[in-house]
């Protein structure tokens, strides 16, 4: 379904979205599994007991209506990760270190304590799974209502590697922005290296072939995490970057054709104080964007699928465009976190022993027009978020008390 515009297109562009009415917090089920939802006049957002998977992010409309779900989801039906059997799911979902993933995979997750499938053979029969263990089990999730709004936190122990996570989700009335504020505890008693990566998955009808854009403020783009790897490339303007032989790609539209993906990194400029990306599809009059505190988040992985990978339970169908928000631009595995630096950037941080470390970020759906130009600039300011659009002067600002992300 289309979005509507509930929208006043003038040289600024202001959102004034209805700003009564109570929050629900709603426990129900998403496609068959244990869900959580929560829904103010403006947006809901639903997370899954199962992973902690971040399923659906929907803006809703005076007139009952609501956007489409720019989220993944999987054509074939999942189920939680921890109810994943070889003998009984082996023909849905197949066998080793991708079937977790797969037999669970929606939308948001998070790849933790490592960022990658490079696991020997050992460490698959134990059962480690591609991008960490965080998203393979359930957690126990815990509902508050409160008088400025609701949360929804999610906990539970990773009994493999040792830790203990969390996430928790905001959401206050009048307003299409979530709060996400994360923990994570080294139950262990010495330090450790870790990855930490926000696998945030968008999926059709939102992700199009030469149709979805992505704007952020990349400073650097490397396909390779050898330093003296040629492909590494300088941007010159986002999202315009000249390649080796003088030509350039659009870094920022979803071009990869029918039977092609990739994946390239993108480095954050360092110079600011917040990394932060916005996703949109005109077509769909519907505009999704994160902002995270730089320092924690140095990198984002850019992935494409357009129905390339034929490994079940893909076989073909898959449409996504994945941006892997974190420490690392280049996965591994477990027993090889510590890599390298990549353009002179940490790609993994240290956790001492029994030690915890907290991090939030925000989360926004908003509508747009269909001759929107893109963000040219994303600004913080006491109580807004504005979003200066390319070319035009409009700004849309959108309410958020929460403040910047930690």
């Amino acid at each position: 379904m289309r979005a509507k515009l509930y929208l006043l297109l003038i040289s600024t562009l202001t959102l004034n979205l209805p700003s009564s009415g109570q929050i629900s917090v709603v426990k129900s089920e998403y496609k068959g599994r244990e869900a959580y939802a929560l829904q103010n006049s403006n947006m809901r957002i639903t997370m899954l007991s199962g992973g902690a998977y971040i399923a659906e992010i929907r803006l809703l409309f005076p007139d009952g209506s609501e956007s489409v779900n720019p989220m993944f989801n999987p054509h074939y039906r999942t189920i939680d990760p921890d109810d994943y059997q070889p003998d009984s799911h082996r023909d849905l979902y197949g066998l080793g270190r991708n079937a977790k993933l797969m037999a669970g995979y929606m939308g948001h997750y998070l790849c933790f304590p490592y960022f990658g499938g490079s696991l020997s053979e050992s460490e698959e029969q134990l059962g480690y799974s591609t991008h960490g263990e965080a998203f393979t089990v359930k957690y126990q999730v815990v509902e508050e209502q409160e008088e400025d709004g609701a949360k929804l936190t999610a906990t539970a122990i990773l009994p493999m590697t040792k830790f203990q996570v969390s996430r928790t989700l905001s959401l206050m009335p009048g307003q299409s922005v979530v709060l996400v504020e994360e923990e994570i505890e080294n139950q262990q008693p010495f330090e450790r290296p870790y990855h930490y990566v926000q696998h945030v998955t968008f999926g059709k009808p939102f992700v199009a072939f030469s149709k979805t854009r992505v704007d952020a403020p990349v400073s650097r783009i490397a396909f390779s995490a050898k330093q003296e790897d040629q492909s590494s490339l300088n941007q010159v303007e986002w999202p315009i970057v000249k390649v080796e032989n003088g030509e350039s790609i659009d870094a920022g539209l979803f071009s990869s054709d029918k039977g092609e993906g990739l994946y390239r990194a993108w480095l954050m400029d360092p110079d600011r104080l917040y990394s932060w990306f916005t996703m949109y599809n005109a077509d769909l009059n519907l505009l999704v964007g994160y902002i995270f505190s730089k320092e924690e988040n140095p990198w984002i992985g850019d992935w494409h699928e357009n129905h390339r990978s034929q490994v079940l339970p893909r076989n073909g169908k898959t449409v996504a465009w994945g941006l892997e928000v974190g420490t690392t631009p280049f996965g591994s595995g477990i027993s090889s976190i510590e890599q390298e630096p990549v353009f002179d950037t940490e790609t993994y941080r240290l956790i001492g022993a029994r030690e915890r470390k907290k991090q939030s970020y925000l989360i926004f759906i908003t509508a747009i027009d269909q001759v929107f130009r893109g963000v040219e600039e994303l600004e913080l300011e006491e109580g807004s978020i504005i979003i200066s659009e390319k070319g035009s002067g409009r700004k849309m600002r959108l309410a958020n008390a929460f403040g910047p992300p930690r």
